[in-house]
């Protein structure tokens, strides 16, 4: 655009140099009042020539404006998605496994401190979740001009999703490690020190306890 403006200008000053030349020399005014109509077709050409692409490429820049925009607006509707798709699997999973478990574990918890446990502890395990981070990745990274706030917010998602299923995980496998000691009086009187975290003589284990205070937290 500034070259097709540079080039007019440079059209206008040659032409008026040479309008000045024509001006001294008289055998140039005379070509110059018999070619009147060639030299004004010719300008006008000219003129005609160089406006037409400073108005393509002014049309150019303005389409390809748009097609970004449009871009952007698709890549932005996309992120939404993905968001909405991440939060709906963590909300439902709260909702019917995360708050359940906990509210019971705080139950039982209540009843042993005050010695009257009537209330059958949750040990049933869930599956981790499952989310694709990677689009929603790709879209803010690549797609979106997002900003460092919105990445560092996408980040510690990231983090504590891994987290909440690493805690998931490691819950199921001490359930499972409870299954195989079976139900002797040993076994039992073990799984519920571990399960409350009662301390003894030789210490105490807060593992189980920390695992569900983690998978309550993770999930906020």
């Amino acid at each position: 655009m500034k070259d097709d403006l540079k080039n007019i200008v440079l059209l206008a000053a040659f032409f008026l140099a040479a309008t000045c030349r024509v001006w001294w020399n008289p055998s140039y005014i005379r070509i110059l009042v018999d070619n009147q109509e060639l030299i004004s077709a010719i300008i006008t050409a000219a003129l005609g020539s160089f406006a037409g692409a400073y108005g393509a490429q002014h049309i150019i820049e303005k389409l390809s404006k748009r097609k970004d925009i449009v871009s952007k607006l698709r890549a932005c509707n996309a992120a939404t998605m993905a968001a909405a798709h991440i939060y709906n699997t963590v909300s439902n999973s709260k909702k019917q496994q995360i708050t359940p478990l906990a509210d019971n574990y705080k139950q039982v918890v209540n009843q042993f401190r005050i010695g009257s446990v009537t209330t059958s502890p949750d040990l049933q395990s869930f599956s981790i979740l499952k989310v694709n981070l990677t689009n929603l990745s790709a879209l803010l990274y690549e797609k979106l001009d997002a900003r460092p706030r919105a990445l560092m917010a996408f980040d510690q998602l990231v983090m504590f999703l891994q987290l909440l299923n690493d805690s998931i995980e490691h819950r199921n496998n001490i359930l499972h490690d409870w299954k195989i000691k079976g139900s002797s009086d040993s076994a039992k009187e073990q799984m519920l020190a571990a399960l409350l975290g009662i301390v003894s003589n030789e210490g105490g284990d807060f593992t189980y306890p920390n695992l569900i205070e983690h998978i309550e937290y993770y999930s906020h």
